[in-house]
């Protein structure tokens, strides 16, 4: 059977897990920019706000001149089929309150990004927008929360942080905290806790105050997402986020 799926970035960790559950799909090399394929699933992206420090051209580079030579390349080819981009809750750059009756931050809510990572992924989403409204092309835009679970091998205090946490608390490391895409917001330290908990880690749990650095590239401290949009096409969780947890740590 011919491949029906085009999977760019699909060598990265959440890309990997996803051409798992799709393991026809073709995964181009690392400098190819033709899809094999009228379906698109693009997932090539920097992570995290910190190249500003040693490298400031590779947000833009990354984000977003990559994705415009494989939108070209896509509608050279014929621009048949859907173009799938995957995007950030970095996007949003705010707020939700974790009040009574919060529902979260909808996708149509306005972003005022910070960093380098969060405003070209912004940016990423709205050149995507325009280039294929100009030409006729069929897309779709996700946006990701955090994403977790078993094999990120390269999870760090700045990229994929909630499970770094967890495998600090796995060591019995001590961890430093301020202050999934259940609809309800569920607060870090909550779930570092339950962590330790069922590890009987003797880590020891410290607050810090907020890193300067995070507080001019990223504005939210307390922030979860409105899943309703979601739910209506059909999508349910299938686990708790304990049972997640418990998956991540080895305890299931």
């Amino acid at each position: 059977m011919a491949p029906q799926l085009t999977v760019f970035g699909g060598r990265g960790f959440v890309g990997s897990e996803f051409v798992k559950l799709h393991p026809d799909a073709v995964v181009p090399a690392r400098d190819e920019r033709v899809p094999a394929t009228d379906d698109v699933v693009y997932f090539i992206s920097t992570v995290h706000n910190y190249h500003v420090h040693e490298d400031p051209l590779l947000d833009v580079r990354t984000n977003l001149v990559v994705l415009l030579e494989v939108l070209a390349a896509h509608r050279a080819r014929g621009g048949q089929g859907c173009f799938d981009f995957i995007s950030s809750w970095f996007v949003y750059g705010q707020d939700s309150g974790f009040g009574p009756g919060a529902r979260g931050i909808p996708e149509t809510s306005p972003c005022d990004p910070r960093g380098f990572y969060s405003i070209t992924k912004r940016a990423a989403e709205q050149l995507l927008v325009s280039y294929c409204e100009t030409f006729g092309l069929r897309y779709r835009i996700l946006r990701l929360a955090n994403v977790l679970g078993p094999g990120d091998t390269k999870a760090s205090a700045q990229k994929n942080a909630l499970q770094f946490l967890l495998e600090r608390v796995r060591r019995g490391e001590p961890v430093d905290l301020y202050n999934v895409g259940n609809g309800r917001p569920i607060v870090f330290g909550d779930v570092v806790a339950y962590g330790k908990r069922r590890l009987g880690s003797p880590s020891e749990l410290r607050t810090i105050e907020q890193k300067s650095f995070h507080k001019t590239v990223q504005a939210s401290r307390s922030f979860f997402l409105d899943t309703t949009k979601l739910a209506a096409l059909g999508y349910a969780p299938r686990y708790t986020w304990e049972q997640t947890i418990d998956h991540v740590l080895g305890l299931d």
